[in-house]
């Protein structure tokens, strides 16, 4: 297996805790499904935010994050993409959601790494819900924090970004499109 863990390296000076894989998995979400919006459910410190922020201005997309706490670097993100949307609260909350449905356009590339605040599966169903057909979803650390969750019928696999992921021990993530 490929273990690229990015522990202690820095992008745009912030120290990233996710792996050089992970972080392809993603880019090739972004390259394959093209996304008008992305979505970032769980900022933690932020270095993340800040590379998909950052990926938003390069394609001209719109990204928001939304934690139960401010990430530690928005002001870093906000700098990279000054349209970027940080916000704080329960991102399955009814408020964000109907915010994203209003501000921000389809098809959207929805990114879940809110698991260890306890409301992942609840954060996941909710956007689910709301998304619609070409939109994707990805999910962090898949086989760690989600044992015993069968996702709901309406959506498929995407077994190209889940093969590359699975070659990842250290930040394996699930992809799937609505």
């Amino acid at each position: 297996m490929i273990d690229m863990f990015a522990l202690g390296n820095t992008v745009f000076g912030l120290t990233m805790t996710h792996s050089f894989t992970g972080l392809f998995v993603i880019e090739q979400a972004i390259k394959e499904h093209k996304p008008r919006s992305i979505i970032e459910l769980g900022a933690g410190r932020g270095a993340l935010s800040a590379y998909l922020a950052a990926w938003s201005v390069v394609d001209g997309l719109r990204f928001v994050t939304i934690d139960t706490v401010p990430p530690m670097y928005a002001d870093k993100i906000r700098a990279i993409a000054p349209n970027a949307a940080v916000l704080v609260g329960d991102a399955s909350a009814d408020e964000f959601l109907a915010r994203a449905q209003a501000e921000f356009p389809h098809p959207w590339l929805i990114y879940n790494d809110c698991g260890s605040l306890g409301f992942r599966q609840d954060t996941f169903d909710a956007w689910a819900a709301i998304a619609r057909p070409g939109d994707v979803q990805g999910v962090h650390d898949w086989p760690g924090e989600w044992r015993g969750w069968t996702p709901p019928a309406h959506v498929e696999p995407l077994p190209e970004l889940n093969a590359i992921s699975a070659t990842c021990r250290s930040s394996q993530q699930w992809f799937i499109r609505v």
